[in-house]
């Protein structure tokens, strides 16, 4: 056996448990099948790495199975067995979670439902042969949703949010970005919340975690609205962490302007040109292109007659002498915003207009010396 002193440091998160493999996914093993059920004894070092760590883990009579056989990993040397004693060493300084015993038993299909099964630890090491604080990990076999898997460190909360909480002027199609961290390495999914309430909705669930996630919602954020939003993390463990509610403001959207006919509005006796070019200034406050739609026409309820015009002006065909003719453009920024301009006519001159009648006579009419 090898003699390790008992865990009494303090200021460690350490833990050792029994998983369902060997990376410490869940502690939670589901099925009551008669057959071989094989169990990882995972070790998360905390503060301080870990070399050597001693324990036992006696079959409690809930589990209805016998010991076949337990190994340790290579390179990790065991002395002792899990029902009575056991020894672990490693020939290094463990910082990451590691497999420290596999072991096989042989289930016989009569396990008590949410059978407790705890590890007891006798003590562990650092690689200076200081005493390391160990907590151990309850599983539970025939287990269902409604055991408590103890001993299942949670995610650190979500954090660094983008947009920033409190943020304003923010765009209306950007998507919400978070860091994300597990001490145990464990890989982890987030239901995300979101809404104009204080109190947000469930917007999607199980969304695969990266350090930092990028959240796309479906639709547009609404111009000058105030959004909530939070995230909550599950490890694989089914370990939680939930965000705190972050908020932002989209900025908000003023219609564009349109303005500056040209032919004036009310114009008469214009000629008729060919190309006939109607022209327009327009202005979008917020700095977003516009598109226009011209409708032009001899009725006062003009027809469409051109669509997503990019320039401020249109040539229009068959303009005819001596008629009146009516127009509007409909300005449209790149997000949808439409603005209807007024309506705007002029009348075109005949076709042979009789000459001017003569005026400004020199002499002056009535002229004297």
């Amino acid at each position: 056996m090898l003699a390790l002193a008992p865990g009494i440091a303090s200021g460690s998160d350490a833990s050792i448990g029994l998983y369902t493999d060997a990376i410490g996914s869940s502690c939670s093993f589901s099925g009551n099948q008669s057959g071989v059920v094989t169990a990882y004894v995972v070790v998360r070092p905390g503060d301080s790495p870990i070399q050597g760590v001693q324990f036992s883990a006696p079959i409690p009579s809930c589990f209805d199975a016998s010991l076949l056989a337990e190994y340790a990993p290579p390179p990790f040397l065991a002395a002792g067995n899990s029902q009575t004693g056991i020894s672990i060493m490693s020939p290094g300084c463990e910082t990451a979670p590691f497999n420290a015993l596999q072991i096989l038993y042989m289930n016989n299909g009569n396990t008590t439902a949410c059978c407790a099964f705890g590890v007891s630890v006798v003590g562990a090491t650092d690689c200076s042969a200081s005493p390391v604080a160990m907590m151990a990990v309850t599983s539970h076999f025939n287990a269902d949703p409604s055991c408590d898997c103890s001993g299942v460190l949670p995610p650190a909360p979500p954090s660094l949010p983008q947009p920033p909480d409190g943020s304003t002027m923010r765009d209306i199609n950007e998507p919400l970005i978070w860091y994300s961290t597990d001490p145990s390495g464990r890989p982890m999914t987030a239901d995300v919340y979101l809404g104009t309430n204080p109190d947000p909705t469930l917007v999607a669930n199980n969304v695969p975690v990266e350090p930092y996630t990028t959240f796309w919602p479906q639709q547009f954020f609404l111009y000058g609205t105030t959004y909530y939003w939070k995230v909550v993390l599950r490890n694989s463990g089914g370990a939680e962490a939930v965000g705190p509610a972050w908020s932002f403001t989209t900025r908000p959207n003023h219609p564009p302007t349109i303005t500056n006919p040209t032919p004036p509005n009310g114009g008469t006796k214009l000629p008729v040109p060919s190309p006939f070019v109607l022209t327009w200034a327009a202005d979008d406050p917020d700095g977003h292109a516009l598109r226009y739609d011209v409708h032009f026409g001899e009725s006062p309820s003009p027809p469409k007659v051109a669509s997503d015009v990019f320039n401020r002006s249109f040539a229009v065909e068959d303009v005819q002498f001596t008629t009146t003719y009516w127009w509007y453009v409909v300005a449209r920024d790149s997000y949808g915003l439409e603005t209807t301009g007024p309506t705007w006519s002029f009348t075109t001159k005949a076709f042979n207009e009789p000459p001017e009648v003569p005026h400004n006579p020199a002499p002056a009419s009535n002229a004297t010396n």
